[in-house]
């Protein structure tokens, strides 16, 4: 997502600037998101990438996401499945949006990846803002769970939406969820709930 990645590339930056400059030791160590259903976009650049956000690649240190933020928690419930999440790839805040990826806490392999705007995205004219979504892997049961987020006018119209509520670090609300894994004509739309939200600091 496009302001995902200025938000991300930001994070870095700070991240960076919070750690000092070390550029006078001997060796130099290697630098390592109102209601769905606007179209809203803008551009913007990265000089480095966003890290992978596959459930196998999160940080080893536990308390920390990839980029030295506190990990987070999240918790999807998707028809009559509980979903437990660590945000611990990505939980980041800035601006009023709130990013997040994350693996399942039973082990499973599973992982969360979301995006909500501020509040206010949709009557912000200072901004543009993608929409916001939810998606979850279900590796168990082979399903991908999807809610908003650009691509939801690809569905037939009313088969996937959030609603989310935001005070700019903890979010919750409710969507629809599609399988990504089924063709369009066999959707059976789910509801579902959700609550997430990233640690200060």
């Amino acid at each position: 997502m496009k302001q995902r990645l200025v938000v991300i590339a930001i994070g870095v930056a700070l991240v960076s600037t919070a750690c000092g400059d070390k550029s006078t030791e001997d060796t130099a160590a290697p630098g390592p998101v109102a209601t769905q259903g606007g179209t809203a976009s803008s551009s913007a650049s990265a000089n480095t990438a966003p890290p992978s956000t596959t459930a196998d690649e999160a940080p080893t240190d536990s308390n920390e996401t990839f980029y030295g933020n506190p990990v987070g928690t999240a918790v999807v419930e998707i028809g009559q499945t509980r979903y437990e999440f660590d945000l611990d790839v990505i939980c980041l805040t800035m601006f009023g949006s709130v990013g997040v990826v994350g693996t399942a806490t039973d082990g499973s392999g599973s992982g969360i990846d979301a995006d909500f705007p501020p509040q206010d995205w949709e009557t912000d004219t200072t901004n543009e803002w993608d929409s916001p979504f939810v998606k979850v892997d279900d590796k168990a049961n082979d399903i991908s769970w999807a809610a908003g987020g650009e691509g939801a006018e690809m569905w037939a119209p009313g088969a996937t939406s959030v609603e989310f509520t935001s005070d700019g670090s903890r979010v919750f609300g409710e969507a629809t969820f599609v399988n990504l894994f089924v063709l369009i004509d066999d959707q059976t739309p789910v509801n579902g709930r959700f609550e997430m939200a990233c640690p200060q600091g």
